[in-house]
């Protein structure tokens, strides 16, 4: 994804995952049972590392 083009709508509102639907790929999504955390922020994933190395 990263070596695609952006779009025309990916300028105008930020969305990296406009590309995805730009560039005529799909975006699948599901419903879970508990609500899960973004990774949005190297703070988010350095978090994420630290959960994941921890269990």
């Amino acid at each position: 994804m990263p070596q695609w083009p952006v779009g025309r709508l990916e300028q105008i509102e930020k969305l990296e995952q406009l590309r995805v639907l730009e560039n005529g790929a799909s975006i699948l999504v599901a419903v879970t049972e508990r609500a899960t955390r973004g990774i949005d922020t190297p703070e988010d994933y350095a978090a994420f590392v630290a959960r994941t190395r921890a269990a």
